[in-house]
């Protein structure tokens, strides 16, 4: 079952990662996303301690982010939208990037494997897949969620 989620998310990722050169870029501009409102969301760090990225937490030990977060990823935090905050922290073990990956646009996605377990609490939970239903129209709208650099928020727009 974790196999499963883990294949549908990552699909789902890779999809919309691969839509994302014709979508309207707004997160850049976004809104500050509200504590708690993204509860499967992580920042992941460098060596240094500088948040450059985030993933989207699938269970215990997985992380799906960018394929261009995956080498310099060294450890993430979850539970919190606030770099600052407490959350719990957990070093990465292992991270792989989609086979096509070049450093463009396309196929920008990869998989962090994490050290040690994060546990789903009233802070932390593991994405989950859509339910299975008709696939949304180009006019639908989404929520996204990511960041960019150290200083800036976790940032929502739709």
């Amino acid at each position: 079952m974790i196999h499963n989620v883990a294949i549908t998310s990552a699909a789902l990722f890779a999809v919309l990662a691969s839509a994302a050169a014709t979508i309207d870029k707004r997160i850049v501009g976004g809104v500050a996303a509200k504590e708690g409102e993204f509860r499967y969301i992580v920042a992941i760090y460098d060596e240094k301690g500088d948040r450059f990225c985030a993933g989207t937490l699938l269970n215990e030990r997985s992380v799906v982010t960018a394929a261009h977060c995956v080498d310099k990823a060294h450890h993430v935090k979850a539970g919190t939208l606030n770099h600052k905050a407490c959350g719990v922290t957990v070093k990465v073990a292992s991270g792989k990037k989609h086979p096509n990956y070049k450093s463009n646009a396309l196929h920008d996605i990869g998989m962090l494997k994490l050290v040690s377990a994060i546990q789903e609490s009233d802070r932390i939970v593991f994405a989950k897949p859509s339910p299975k239903g008709p696939i949304p129209l180009a006019s639908s709208t989404a929520i996204v969620a990511g960041c960019k650099g150290p200083d800036n928020p976790i940032r929502r727009d739709s």
